[in-house]
């Protein structure tokens, strides 16, 4: 992981929130409040000695100011981890408003709650718009190929994602890691093949998508010692596949609409 910028806390405090602005501002202004009573307010010195009100402060700091001083040397803060602040951060929020009359945070929630109804239903059509990956539709689209040709094999580098849809839909397809064979082994008398890349990279240039080093380990632990290689191999697959065959069907992922899977024919 990389150290994130200064600014990390406020957005992710913006992701956690439905990128709902006003219910960011909410949250931030509660913190400042919190934090003010500490310093500025005339009860400070009798905060500092109330348990509940310590606690979090003290959670505060370790996990927000702390954590980020030690992501210099070891990197540790990511979308994922910063959900251990929250709890905290919502207390930190709930003591802030407490100066309020029950009036004002009423008026407050009532802002609130509208305003996320209509972040939600008209901007970032949350509940309606389909966010996931389309791996099961494209899965659908190549078996059906496939199954016209029992001779045709399928290659991916997230060939277990692939697998796994195919298992699902009770296929006989196969989905094979181009890592783990060189092309003129896999492909010798192979006449059709498919190359199937994600769902969320569009490759323009019609290839066999790159793999990353950390995708490449998460997706295969067990071959760690390729990792150095993978950029190699890649190359060699694409230098095969254009020398020996030509692209004959492409498939278009209907969610993204860019081309995720080829079709390839010996020349």
């Amino acid at each position: 992981m990389d150290l994130p910028g200064i600014g990390y806390f406020f957005e992710y405090l913006y992701i956690y929130t439905g990128k709902e602005p006003l219910t960011t501002l909410f949250y931030i202004f509660g913190i400042g409040l919190f934090v003010t009573m500490f310093f500025i307010g005339k009860n400070r010195d009798k905060l500092f000695l109330h348990p509940g009100y310590l606690l979090t402060g003290y959670s505060l700091v370790s996990v927000i100011i702390v954590t980020y001083i030690v992501s210099f040397f070891k990197p540790v803060i990511n979308q994922q981890s910063m959900m251990d602040a929250m709890p905290f951060v919502v207390i930190a929020v709930a003591i802030g408003y407490q100066k309020f009359n029950l009036k004002t945070i009423i008026v407050l929630f009532a802002a609130i709650f509208i305003s996320n109804i209509l972040n939600f239903a008209f901007l970032n059509t949350y509940y309606t718009k389909n966010a996931k990956e389309n791996f099961k539709q494209i899965s659908q689209m190549v078996e059906k190929s496939v199954s016209k040709d029992s001779a045709a094999i399928v290659v991916s580098q997230i060939a277990p994602f692939y697998n796994y849809y195919f298992k699902q839909l009770r296929s006989q397809v196969k989905a094979y890691n181009p890592n783990e064979n060189e092309p003129e082994e896999l492909l010798k008398d192979i006449n059709t093949f498919y190359v199937i890349n994600a769902p969320f990279t569009s490759e323009r240039s019609r290839q066999m998508e790159e793999i990353d080093e950390l995708g490449f380990l998460i997706l295969y632990p067990g071959m760690k010692e390729k990792t150095n290689t993978i950029k190699h191999i890649h190359t060699n697959w694409v230098n095969y596949i254009e020398q020996n065959y030509k692209i004959d069907s492409v498939y278009i992922d209907p969610l993204k609409n860019f081309e995720v899977g080829f079709r390839y024919k010996k020349q």
